[in-house]
């Protein structure tokens, strides 16, 4: 998952304060991604499937 606009998004939802409530597997951490364009939650699409 990237979520555009990182700055926004770490002050919205603490994913660490998730993990440690047991509220989501490590292994959603590891796929969360912070990008800032459109074009960087691309590129970690490509590099996840190899395109």
């Amino acid at each position: 998952m990237s979520l555009l606009g990182g700055d926004y998004w770490r002050r919205i939802i603490s994913f660490d304060a998730l993990l440690e409530e047991g509220a989501i597997d490590e292994e959603v951490l590891e796929l969360t991604k912070y990008v800032e364009t459109a074009e960087g939650a691309w590129q970690i699409i490509k590099n996840y499937y190899k395109l």
